[in-house]
């Protein structure tokens, strides 16, 4: 069947609400098609996690939930990529970093901002979040779906897949193009890119240094003729830095040199710790 046959059921640039012969060429193309109530985010179906969607399935959920007239599709071995960032700047960082490590995919979904992605998983696995901030980033896997086709909840706007068709056709959407032909990844690969896309957890030993470093100097700026020792511990690992205080530390006896001094020594122990 060529794309151009494929296209044949589109209602639009963006569809909304699928016919059924839509409903059917997604099932065809390898996708698990579910019914979603309008303006809503998930499907209010029983059951609608298990069991194989067929067309005549989806016929009869869609009779018998005449408000489902949105269409999402079911993640497991479709694998969705969801981005709830606002920073056009972090958007194509991420994009950037998944088409590294997980490779360049033909469908692209826009909401109401950043981007979803998809790809194809022989072996589906939970799904993954990565919080960033007021970043969020979901691995959609197992038990999960997103709106392919319909009205965004908050903006009435629709669902808009954003990657034109090389050949010309119009728009890449789940409609013209079959989950065989994304991009294949593994567990292993949607793993490494949730370590890599992970906001870099703080690193604490220069913080504890810093103020480990301002005791001292503080003892030394309250009782300046006191006799100031390091751990042995420190004196066996650092006795070049050992040296560097021994030197400065005779210089600390006037208010405004302790100023000037305390934060680059500071700066200069927390550093070489780096």
């Amino acid at each position: 069947m060529s794309r151009l046959i494929k296209l044949e059921g589109m209602v639009g640039k963006h569809p909304v609400h699928l016919t059924h012969v839509q409903d059917a060429t997604l099932v065809a193309h390898g996708y698990q098609p579910i019914p979603v109530m309008a303006r809503e985010k998930r499907p209010q179906i029983m059951g609608w996690t298990k069991g194989e969607m067929t067309t005549e399935r989806i016929v009869a959920l869609r009779a018998s939930h005449l408000d489902h007239i949105s269409t999402g599709l079911r993640t497991g071995r479709l694998v969705g990529i969801d981005l709830d960032i606002v920073d056009p700047e972090h958007i194509k960082k991420v994009i950037t970093l998944a088409e590294q490590v997980l490779g360049p995919t033909p469908l692209h979904r826009f909401g109401s901002k950043g981007d979803l992605s998809c790809y194809r998983n022989e072996t589906p696995i939970p799904k993954i979040t990565i919080k960033a901030g007021e970043a969020l980033i979901e691995i959609l896997g197992s038990g999960q779906q997103f709106v392919a086709f319909g009205l965004h909840p908050r903006t009435g706007w629709p669902y808009q897949w954003t990657v034109e068709d090389p050949n010309g056709l119009g728009i890449n959407s789940p409609l013209t193009v079959e989950w065989s032909e994304l991009p294949e990844v593994t567990p292993e690969q949607l793993r490494d890119f949730a370590a890599k896309a992970s906001p870099s957890p703080p690193r604490l030993a220069p913080l504890i240094l810093t103020f480990y470093m301002m005791s001292i100097l503080q003892l030394r700026i309250l009782f300046p003729r006191a006799q100031i020792t390091l751990p042995a511990r420190e004196l066996n690992r650092t006795s070049s830095k050992v040296r560097i205080w021994k030197c400065v530390s005779p210089c600390l006896c006037g208010k405004t040199y302790q100023a000037l001094l305390c934060p680059l020594l500071i700066f200069s122990w927390t550093y070489s710790c780096l």
